[in-house]
C-alpha cells in the first residue's frame, strides 16, 4: 500500500493501525489484510487470490433486475435483506449492536448545550445536504448536456424561513456555519420545515460552453459544501462526517442586486426605439412600463414576447436578445425581427402574420407584455478552445449579444464568425460586426453572399460566394478542438 505522502507501507502494518483504532487487536481478521478483503469479496463469490492471477481485471454478472424481493423460494417469497425479510421501521441488526431500533431525532453535535432547547444561538438553523442527480457526485458539471439541466448549485429552505429572511425563489443567498461560508441559489420548498436548509454539494467545475466560470474551492464566493461543515464530530456508529446535521444561519447573498430577481409571468412594457438594421430586419427596443431596473442575462438568451393583433388576437413569440448581457443599472432590453415573406410552390406570397404586424403596425410608444430573460441556448464569454460560430440571415441576433458583451481589445482563443446572407442589404447589423472586427483582435468574420449586387466585390465586400458547410473550417481549428455553433434563420 502506498500512503498519501508516497512511502511505502506493509499492509500488515496499516491493518493493525486500523484494528488498534477499532479496539480489536489481531482478533481484526486474525491481522490479515487478505483475509478482510476476503470477507468484503465474498458475495461475488471471488478471493484476493483470483483478482491477483487476473490483473487486467474479471467481469462479474450483476443482477439489475426489479423487484428481487418478490421472487418466489422454496422457502416462500425471498423479501428484503434484512433479518426479517421484511421492509423494517424498526430495526433487528441496529438493536442487536445496541443502537436504537426506530429512528430518533438527534440535536446536531456542534448544538451549544445551554441551547440544546430551542437552539437559538448564533446558527439557528440545521444544514442537511443532498446529492443532484444529474451528476456523479463531484463530477460531470462541465458536460454541457447535464450542466442545462440543473445550471447553479441549489439550497432548499422553506417558505416560511424564506420569507422571513427576504429570499425568494432563484436568489442567491449566503450560508454561513462556525466552519465557514457559501453561496447557493435558493429553491423554495413547501415540503421543508422551516429550520431545515437543504444544500447540495460538489459544486465548483467549469462549464465554458454554457457561460458557467468555475467556483473558487475555498472562501465566501465559492459553493462548495464541504467548506461549511467539519469532521470535528462523527457518527459513533458508521464514522461519517455531519454532512446532514450542521447548524448555520443563511442570508440573501448581498453581493447579488435586486434587480437580479427575474419576475414572475408577464411584464408590461412600452417600445422606446425602432431601428431597421437591414432591408427587412427591423431592431425593437423596450423599456419597463414601472420604470424599474431589469435583471441581466447570458448572451444567446432570450424573451417571450406577448402582444395582440389588429383582430384582438393574442400571441407569443420568442426573441434571441441583441445587446450587451450585462449592463448596469439595465432598464432596456433588444431584438431584431425580421420581416418574413416568400412564396409558396405555386407562386403565391405569404407573409408570417406576428413579424407582419410587428414591422407595420409597431409604433414608438406601444405597450406589449415580456417575460424576464430565459433559454438554454447560451453562448461562452470565455473558452479554453476556439469559437467557430455559423449564423443564417436572422439567425445572428445571438451572436451580437455575444460581441457586444465582450470587452474592448478582449484577449482569448480565435472567434470565426461565418454568416450567410443573399447581399449587403439583407446583411443585418453590418456596420455594428465591423465595429467588432476593429475593437476586437480575437474576432474573424467571413461573409457569404450567394446573390451579391454588382457593386458588392468578392474579397473586400464579402469573402465567399460559397453556401456554408462544414468544409469551411479550417483542419487548424479542428486540431485545436474547436466549440461549434449553429443558428439559422428565425421568426
Amino acid at each position: 500500500m502506498v500512503t498519501p505522502r508516497g512511502e511505502s507501507r506493509a499492509d500488515n502494518d496499516v491493518l493493525f493501525d486500523l484494528a488498534v483504532r477499532l479496539g480489536m487487536g489481531d482478533d481484526f481478521f486474525g491481522g490479515s489484510l487478505d483475509a478482510g478483503w476476503n470477507h468484503m469479496l465474498e458475495p461475488l463469490g471471488l478471493t484476493v487470490d483470483q483478482l491477483r492471477a487476473r490483473p487486467e481485471g474479471m467481469v462479474c454478472a450483476i443482477d439489475a433486475s426489479e423487484q428481487k424481493y418478490a421472487r418466489a423460494t422454496p422457502t416462500g417469497v425471498r423479501g428484503f435483506d434484512t433479518p426479517t425479510r421484511r421492509v423494517e421501521l424498526y430495526s433487528e441488526t441496529l438493536l442487536r449492536h445496541g443502537q436504537p431500533p426506530v429512528a430518533t431525532f438527534v440535536e446536531p453535535a456542534d448544538t451549544p448545550r445551554d441551547a440544546k432547547a430551542t437552539r437559538q444561538g448564533r446558527f439557528p438553523y440545521v444544514l442537511s445536504s443532498a446529492k443532484n442527480g444529474f451528476y456523479c457526485h463531484s463530477q460531470h458539471r462541465s458536460l454541457a448536456s447535464l450542466r442545462k439541466r440543473a445550471p447553479d448549485p441549489v439550497a432548499e429552505l422553506s417558505p416560511a424561513l424564506a420569507a422571513a429572511k427576504g429570499i425568494v425563489d432563484g436568489d442567491w443567498m449566503r450560508i454561513r456555519t462556525r466552519v465557514g461560508e457559501a453561496r447557493f441559489v435558493a429553491r423554495v420548498t413547501p415540503q421543508l420545515a422551516d429550520d431545515v436548509i437543504v444544500a447540495e454539494f460538489g459544486w465548483w467545475q467549469s462549464c465554458p460552453e454554457l457561460d458557467r466560470d468555475g467556483l473558487p474551492i475555498e472562501g465566501a464566493l465559492g459553493s462548495n459544501f464541504n467548506a461549511l461543515i467539519s469532521a470535528d464530530s462523527c457518527d459513533p456508529v458508521s464514522g461519517s462526517v455531519p454532512h446532514r446535521s450542521f447548524l448555520c444561519d443563511i442570508e440573501r447573498d448581498p453581493a447579488t442586486e435586486v434587480r437580479q430577481r427575474k419576475w414572475s409571468g408577464y411584464r408590461p412594457f412600452r417600445i422606446s426605439a425602432l431601428r431597421p438594421e437591414a432591408d427587412g430586419v427591423l431592431g425593437i427596443h423596450f423599456e419597463p412600463v414601472d420604470g424599474g431596473e431589469l435583471p441581466d442575462y447570458r448572451p444567446g438568451q432570450h424573451i417571450e414576447m406577448q402582444l395582440h393583433l389588429d383582430d384582438g388576437t393574442q400571441v407569443t413569440r420568442a426573441y434571441s436578445l441583441t445587446g450587451a448581457a450585462e449592463v448596469p443599472g439595465r432598464r432596456s432590453y433588444s431584438v431584431a425581427v425580421r420581416h418574413q415573406r416568400g412564396r409558396s410552390a405555386d407562386g403565391t406570397p405569404h407573409e408570417g402574420r406576428v413579424s407582419s404586424h410587428l414591422h407595420r403596425a409597431l409604433k414608438v410608444g406601444d405597450t406589449l407584455s415580456l417575460r424576464a430573460p430565459s433559454g438554454g441556448f447560451v453562448l461562452p464569454r470565455h473558452s479554453p478552445q476556439p469559437l467557430v460560430f455559423f449564423a443564417g440571415g436572422i439567425g445572428i441576433t445571438p451572436f451580437i449579444s455575444l460581441l457586444e458583451s465582450l470587452p474592448d481589445g478582449a484577449q482569448g482563443p480565435a472567434i470565426w464568425l461565418y454568416y450567410a446572407n443573399q447581399n449587403g442589404t439583407t446583411h443585418a447589423f453590418r456596420e455594428r460586426i465591423a465595429q467588432h472586427r476593429a475593437r476586437l483582435p480575437q474576432l474573424q468574420v467571413v461573409d457569404h453572399y450567394n446573390a451579391s449586387r454588382p457593386q458588392e466585390r468578392q474579397g473586400i465586400d464579402y469573402q465567399s460566394d460559397r453556401f456554408i458547410d462544414a468544409s469551411v473550417v479550417d483542419d487548424a481549428l479542428i486540431a485545436q478542438r474547436a466549440r461549434s455553433t449553429c443558428a439559422d434563420r428565425r421568426p
